[in-house]
Protein backbone atom coordinates (compact mmCIF):
# COMPACT_ATOMS: atom_id res chain seq x y z
CA UNK A 1 0.00 0.00 0.00
CA UNK A 2 1.31 3.42 -0.99
CA UNK A 3 -0.08 6.72 0.27
CA UNK A 4 0.71 9.71 -1.91
CA UNK A 5 0.09 13.33 -0.93
CA UNK A 6 -0.05 16.35 -3.21
CA UNK A 7 -1.08 19.97 -2.99
CA UNK A 8 -4.26 20.79 -4.86
CA UNK A 9 -3.97 23.88 -7.03
CA UNK A 10 -6.79 26.06 -8.39
CA UNK A 11 -7.94 24.99 -11.84
CA UNK A 12 -10.43 22.77 -13.67
CA UNK A 13 -9.00 19.58 -12.17
CA UNK A 14 -9.49 20.82 -8.64
CA UNK A 15 -13.24 21.33 -9.06
CA UNK A 16 -14.06 17.65 -9.46
CA UNK A 17 -11.60 16.70 -6.71
CA UNK A 18 -13.09 19.20 -4.26
CA UNK A 19 -16.61 18.01 -5.02
CA UNK A 20 -15.65 14.37 -4.51
CA UNK A 21 -13.87 15.24 -1.26
CA UNK A 22 -16.74 17.34 0.06
CA UNK A 23 -19.15 14.43 -0.37
CA UNK A 24 -17.13 11.93 1.64
CA UNK A 25 -16.36 14.56 4.30
CA UNK A 26 -20.11 14.70 4.95
CA UNK A 27 -19.97 11.02 5.91
CA UNK A 28 -16.65 11.24 7.76
CA UNK A 29 -17.90 13.95 10.12
CA UNK A 30 -21.55 12.88 10.34
CA UNK A 31 -21.21 11.91 14.01
CA UNK A 32 -18.92 14.76 15.06
CA UNK A 33 -20.73 16.71 17.82
CA UNK A 34 -19.76 20.05 16.30
CA UNK A 35 -21.56 19.52 13.00
CA UNK A 36 -25.16 20.31 13.97
CA UNK A 37 -24.14 23.46 15.90
CA UNK A 38 -22.05 24.56 12.89
CA UNK A 39 -25.05 24.03 10.64
CA UNK A 40 -27.63 25.60 12.92
CA UNK A 41 -29.42 22.26 12.99
CA UNK A 42 -29.72 22.16 9.18
CA UNK A 43 -27.97 18.85 8.51
CA UNK A 44 -28.79 18.97 4.80
CA UNK A 45 -26.37 21.91 4.46
CA UNK A 46 -23.36 19.82 5.46
CA UNK A 47 -22.22 19.48 1.83
CA UNK A 48 -22.38 23.27 1.44
CA UNK A 49 -20.25 23.79 4.55
CA UNK A 50 -17.58 21.37 3.33
CA UNK A 51 -17.48 23.02 -0.08
CA UNK A 52 -16.96 26.37 1.61
CA UNK A 53 -14.08 25.08 3.76
CA UNK A 54 -12.34 23.46 0.82
CA UNK A 55 -12.74 26.38 -1.56
CA UNK A 56 -11.71 28.93 1.07
CA UNK A 57 -8.64 26.82 1.76
CA UNK A 58 -7.83 26.71 -1.93
CA UNK A 59 -7.91 30.50 -2.36
CA UNK A 60 -6.39 31.54 0.97
CA UNK A 61 -4.50 28.57 2.33
CA UNK A 62 -3.35 25.18 1.09
CA UNK A 63 -5.42 22.08 0.38
CA UNK A 64 -3.49 18.79 0.40
CA UNK A 65 -5.08 15.55 -0.74
CA UNK A 66 -3.92 11.99 -0.09
CA UNK A 67 -4.60 8.89 -2.16
CA UNK A 68 -4.03 5.20 -1.55
CA UNK A 69 -2.60 3.46 -4.61
CA UNK A 70 -4.41 5.91 -6.87
CA UNK A 71 -3.72 9.20 -8.59
CA UNK A 72 -7.36 10.05 -9.12
CA UNK A 73 -9.50 9.33 -6.07
CA UNK A 74 -8.99 11.25 -2.83
CA UNK A 75 -8.82 9.32 0.45
CA UNK A 76 -7.73 12.13 2.76
CA UNK A 77 -7.56 15.90 2.92
CA UNK A 78 -5.87 18.57 5.02
CA UNK A 79 -6.61 22.29 4.91
CA UNK A 80 -3.74 24.44 6.14
CA UNK A 81 -3.24 28.13 6.81
CA UNK A 82 0.30 29.45 6.91
CA UNK A 83 1.66 31.67 9.68
CA UNK A 84 -0.01 35.09 9.76
CA UNK A 85 -2.99 33.85 7.75
CA UNK A 86 -6.22 32.11 8.70
CA UNK A 87 -9.67 31.11 7.51
CA UNK A 88 -11.86 33.98 6.33
CA UNK A 89 -9.21 36.68 6.42
CA UNK A 90 -9.31 37.70 2.75
CA UNK A 91 -12.14 39.05 0.56
CA UNK A 92 -11.78 36.06 -1.77
CA UNK A 93 -12.29 33.65 1.12
CA UNK A 94 -15.24 35.61 2.45
CA UNK A 95 -16.84 35.55 -1.00
CA UNK A 96 -16.39 31.79 -1.32
CA UNK A 97 -17.69 31.18 2.20
CA UNK A 98 -20.79 33.29 1.55
CA UNK A 99 -21.54 31.79 -1.84
CA UNK A 100 -21.13 28.18 -0.75
CA UNK A 101 -22.53 28.31 2.78
CA UNK A 102 -22.90 31.74 4.37
CA UNK A 103 -25.99 32.75 2.41
CA UNK A 104 -27.77 29.63 3.72
CA UNK A 105 -26.96 30.19 7.40
CA UNK A 106 -29.86 30.58 9.81
CA UNK A 107 -29.78 32.65 12.99
CA UNK A 108 -28.52 29.75 15.15
CA UNK A 109 -25.56 29.10 12.86
CA UNK A 110 -24.73 32.81 12.64
CA UNK A 111 -24.59 33.15 16.42
CA UNK A 112 -22.56 29.97 16.72
CA UNK A 113 -19.87 31.05 14.25
CA UNK A 114 -19.69 34.71 15.22
CA UNK A 115 -19.83 34.27 18.99
CA UNK A 116 -19.60 30.80 20.52
CA UNK A 117 -16.99 29.26 18.22
CA UNK A 118 -14.64 32.22 18.20
CA UNK A 119 -14.96 32.70 21.96
CA UNK A 120 -14.26 29.03 22.73
CA UNK A 121 -11.24 28.89 20.42
CA UNK A 122 -9.77 32.00 22.01
CA UNK A 123 -10.37 30.66 25.51
CA UNK A 124 -8.36 27.49 25.03
CA UNK A 125 -5.68 29.04 22.81
CA UNK A 126 -5.12 32.06 25.06
CA UNK A 127 -4.28 29.77 27.98
CA UNK A 128 -1.24 28.54 26.05
CA UNK A 129 -0.16 31.29 23.64
CA UNK A 130 -1.12 34.89 22.99
CA UNK A 131 -2.50 35.80 19.56
CA UNK A 132 0.81 37.08 18.26
CA UNK A 133 2.67 33.90 19.20
CA UNK A 134 0.13 31.52 17.70
CA UNK A 135 -0.14 33.61 14.53
CA UNK A 136 3.43 32.49 13.84
CA UNK A 137 2.37 28.83 13.72
CA UNK A 138 0.73 26.86 10.95
CA UNK A 139 -2.99 26.26 11.57
CA UNK A 140 -4.41 22.89 10.59
CA UNK A 141 -8.03 23.82 9.95
CA UNK A 142 -9.35 20.48 8.72
CA UNK A 143 -7.98 16.94 8.61
CA UNK A 144 -10.29 14.27 7.28
CA UNK A 145 -10.16 10.71 5.92
CA UNK A 146 -12.63 8.91 3.68
CA UNK A 147 -14.51 6.43 5.92
CA UNK A 148 -13.40 3.41 3.87
CA UNK A 149 -9.74 4.52 4.09
CA UNK A 150 -9.48 5.09 7.83
CA UNK A 151 -6.75 3.37 9.88
CA UNK A 152 -4.49 3.14 6.83
CA UNK A 153 -1.97 5.89 7.58
CA UNK A 154 -3.69 8.74 5.74
CA UNK A 155 -3.63 11.23 8.62
CA UNK A 156 0.03 10.52 9.36
CA UNK A 157 0.97 10.95 5.70
CA UNK A 158 -0.79 14.32 5.52
CA UNK A 159 0.98 15.58 8.65
CA UNK A 160 4.38 14.24 7.62
CA UNK A 161 4.03 15.89 4.20
CA UNK A 162 4.35 19.21 6.08
CA UNK A 163 7.15 18.18 8.44
CA UNK A 164 9.89 20.26 6.84
CA UNK A 165 7.74 23.39 6.51
CA UNK A 166 6.32 23.27 10.05
CA UNK A 167 9.49 22.18 11.84
CA UNK A 168 10.51 25.72 12.85
CA UNK A 169 7.02 27.13 13.44
CA UNK A 170 4.88 24.39 14.94
CA UNK A 171 1.20 23.65 14.34
CA UNK A 172 -1.99 24.31 16.25
CA UNK A 173 -5.47 22.91 15.71
CA UNK A 174 -8.84 22.59 17.41
CA UNK A 175 -10.94 19.46 17.88
CA UNK A 176 -14.11 18.43 19.65
CA UNK A 177 -13.76 14.69 20.21
CA UNK A 178 -11.70 12.60 22.59
CA UNK A 179 -11.01 10.16 19.75
CA UNK A 180 -9.32 12.92 17.75
CA UNK A 181 -7.24 13.87 20.77
CA UNK A 182 -5.92 10.29 20.86
CA UNK A 183 -5.24 10.31 17.11
CA UNK A 184 -3.38 13.62 17.17
CA UNK A 185 -1.41 12.55 20.24
CA UNK A 186 -0.12 9.56 18.28
CA UNK A 187 0.88 12.01 15.53
CA UNK A 188 3.05 14.03 17.91
CA UNK A 189 0.62 16.68 19.17
CA UNK A 190 -0.02 17.61 22.80
CA UNK A 191 -3.42 18.48 24.25
CA UNK A 192 -3.00 21.81 26.05
CA UNK A 193 -5.16 24.72 27.16
CA UNK A 194 -7.89 22.68 28.79
CA UNK A 195 -11.40 22.89 27.37
CA UNK A 196 -14.08 25.43 26.54
CA UNK A 197 -17.79 24.90 25.99
CA UNK A 198 -19.39 25.86 22.69
CA UNK A 199 -23.05 26.68 23.26
CA UNK A 200 -25.76 25.98 20.70
CA UNK A 201 -29.49 25.14 20.71
CA UNK A 202 -28.41 22.06 18.75
CA UNK A 203 -26.07 20.71 21.37
CA UNK A 204 -23.23 22.00 23.50
CA UNK A 205 -19.76 20.86 22.43
CA UNK A 206 -16.41 20.71 24.19
CA UNK A 207 -13.54 22.45 22.38
CA UNK A 208 -9.95 21.26 22.85
CA UNK A 209 -6.66 22.51 21.41
CA UNK A 210 -3.70 20.50 20.18
CA UNK A 211 -0.18 21.73 19.53
CA UNK A 212 2.80 20.28 17.71
CA UNK A 213 5.65 22.43 18.90
CA UNK A 214 8.51 23.74 16.84
CA UNK A 215 11.81 21.93 17.29
CA UNK A 216 13.00 24.78 19.54
CA UNK A 217 10.10 24.27 21.96
CA UNK A 218 6.80 26.05 22.59
CA UNK A 219 6.17 29.70 21.91
CA UNK A 220 6.09 30.94 25.50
Amino acid sequence: MTVTVRRLMPGPESEDTLEETAHWLVDSFADDPIMLPCLGGQAHLSICLWRSFLKAGLVGGEVHVASIDSGTRTDGVAIWFAPNTDLGETPDQEAVWYEEYGKHMNADATVFWNASYEEACNQVLDRVLDKEARSKMWHLQILGTRPSAQRRGIARALIEYMNDRTRDTGIHLETCTELNVKIYTRLGFTNEGGTALLHSPHGDTVMRCMFKWACSGNGN
